[in-house]
C-alpha cells in the first residue's frame, strides 16, 4: 500500500496542478486573444456555447447554470444579440421571459472561435513529446468520464 501512495499523485497535488495549468493557459490565452481577436473564454464564448447546447434557454436559467449573476448574463446576451449572434424570442406563456437562440452568424462565429482555440491549444502542447501528449489526452479523457459519471 505504501508503494501506491508514493507513485500515485494525491488529490491535492492534482488539484494544484490543474489550478496552475488553468492559470497559465488563461494568461497565455488572454495574450493570444488580444493578438487574434478571440473572445474572452468566460464571457461571450461561454454564453454562446451554452445557447448552442441548450436552444431556448432563458437568461435566468443560463445564469443559474453557469453561476454568473443574472445581470451579467443579460449584459453579455444583449451584446451577442446586438452583434447578431443570438436572438431573443418571447415566451408565449409569459411575455416577461425571453428564450435565447443562436443565429446562423452566431453558429458560424462559434465554429471560427473553436478552430482558433484549437490552434492555440495545439501550439501550447506542441513542445511535448508525442508519448506525453497521448498520456495527457488519456488522463483528461478519464477525468472527464469520471466527472460526467458523477452527475446526478
Amino acid at each position: 500500500m505504501k508503494e501506491r501512495a508514493e507513485t500515485v499523485p494525491d488529490g491535492e497535488r492534482i488539484a494544484d496542478l490543474l489550478w496552475e495549468v488553468n492559470r497559465l493557459l488563461r494568461d497565455r490565452l488572454l495574450e493570444h486573444a488580444d493578438a487574434t481577436e478571440l473572445p474572452p473564454f468566460r464571457g461571450p464564448f461561454r454564453l454562446l456555447a451554452r445557447v448552442i447546447a441548450e436552444p431556448g434557454v432563458t437568461v435566468n436559467e443560463l445564469a443559474r447554470r453557469i453561476q454568473v449573476p443574472q445581470s451579467r448574463v443579460s449584459v453579455v446576451a444583449s451584446e451577442l444579440e446586438r452583434d447578431g449572434l443570438i436572438r431573443r424570442e418571447p415566451d408565449p406563456g409569459d411575455r416577461r421571459l425571453h428564450h435565447l437562440h443562436v443565429t446562423p452568424e452566431g453558429r458560424s462565429r462559434m465554429e471560427g472561435w473553436r478552430r482558433a482555440y484549437r490552434r492555440f491549444f495545439r501550439e501550447q502542447i506542441r513542445p511535448l513529446p508525442t508519448a506525453r501528449t497521448s498520456e495527457l489526452e488519456a488522463g483528461l479523457m478519464a477525468l472527464r468520464d469520471a466527472l460526467e459519471g458523477g452527475r446526478t
